[in-house]
């Protein structure tokens, strides 16, 4: 048995079904936001990029917006731009519509000014969100599922919720599903241990490659490569192995466990993982976040009792259980349990109080 979802035209599963208004660049934020406190059930994705940065840094950019607008869970799109950026609003627009889901796009410059394009991007709007309220749910097999990683503890506490997660996502690898874990920075320092995980000697080699440039960053900006070291893989059995390394936002195409190349920062993570498919979400923390994300539930799992008791209207599941006495198999468990009523459309604490929050990793100086 799978689970229940919106099938989109590229075969792609959803688990939610938002109408998602995206800025091409930062100068239309203010028409996206205009636009959400007119229609409160859109997800507006509004950042700080489009325009002023280097060939690199603009190539992920793209990237970004373009797969967080492929995302699953999104069914329909309005992509606002203001004319003059290097990151258009037609090209955005038209990658996101090779996906085949319905994409609109305006461009402020073009309509006379914000005031102007707000109007017009209302009976776009409406479309769109007719249109999504019209799909209906389908059964799936959970190969078309992938859920994304993030682990906020770093010390001893780690191993209550880090291990719990890990049942969970053997839980989902062994039905075919796919699981991203992320911040490859927490790994400068754990080679050795990654050589072994590592499906091929070319999977190695680019991980080799990924948490050196990572250590070159750190020695040319802390000083040091001494950095604090997560142990998320140690929550996969020996056997489960890294399949491939992907870059900042790109989809894997491999089933199974893929490395997502991204910083520590929770935020930039979990953007880039939403860009490469993931429709939800778990981070373990240390000592609380209510952070979530727009088009696509996050599930906070504490690794200590004490936050799950300070934060309740954060915290979705407490792993400082484990700590108490109970068994990692049940608590992961529960987990489980967890995901699969949230694949069915119960809302995560943050996705239910609107805790929205997205930022596009950058490299390099504005210019």
């Amino acid at each position: 048995m799978g689970f229940e979802g919106y099938e989109r035209a590229d075969g792609s599963v959803g688990i939610r079904n938002h109408v998602a208004v995206i800025a091409s660049v930062a100068c239309a934020n203010g028409v996206v936001n205009a636009l959400a406190r007119r229609f409160p059930s859109i997800k507006p994705l509004t950042h700080s990029e489009g325009c002023g940065r280097g060939p690199k840094d603009l190539i992920r950019t793209t990237r970004t917006l373009c797969g967080l607008g492929k995302n699953p869970n999104v069914a329909g799109v309005l992509v606002v731009g203001l004319g003059c950026e290097f990151l258009k609003a037609p090209m955005i627009a038209g990658e996101i519509r090779s996906s085949g889901k319905p994409v609109e796009e305006l461009v402020i410059q073009d309509n006379g000014g914000s005031q102007k394009t707000t109007e017009l991007a209302v009976e776009l709007t409406r479309r769109l969100l007719d249109g999504a309220a019209s799909a209906q749910k389908s059964s799936h097999d959970w190969d078309k599922l992938t859920l994304g990683l993030d682990f906020g503890g770093l010390g001893a506490e780690a191993r209550t919720a880090n291990p719990a997660l890990g049942v969970a996502c053997e839980w989902l690898i062994q039905k075919g599903g796919r699981v991203i874990i992320s911040e490859s920075s927490e790994m400068v320092g754990s080679e050795d241990v990654l050589k072994t995980r590592a499906a091929s000697e070319e999977v190695s080699k680019r991980i080799a490659i990924a948490l050196g440039e990572k250590r070159r960053i750190a020695l040319e900006v802390l000083g040091t490569d001494e950095l604090p070291r997560g142990d998320g893989l140690a929550s996969f059995p020996p056997s489960t192995k890294i399949e491939d390394l992907v870059e900042y936002g790109e989809v894997p195409k491999k089933r199974g466990l893929n490395l997502m190349d991204t910083p520590e920062s929770d935020v930039f993570a979990v953007t880039g993982m939403a860009a490469g498919g993931a429709q939800l979400f778990v981070q373990t923390t240390e000592q609380g976040t209510p952070g979530g994300f727009p088009i696509a539930p996050l599930l906070k799992v504490s690794t200590n009792s004490r936050v799950f008791e300070m934060m309740p209207d954060d915290i979705d599941l407490d792993a400082g259980r484990i700590a108490g006495g109970e068994s990692v198999d049940q608590v992961g468990s529960d987990l489980v349990h967890l995901l699969e009523r949230t694949i069915g459309g119960e809302p995560s604490k943050a996705e239910a109080a609107g805790y929205d929050l997205m930022a596009i990793l950058t490299s390099g100086p504005a210019f």
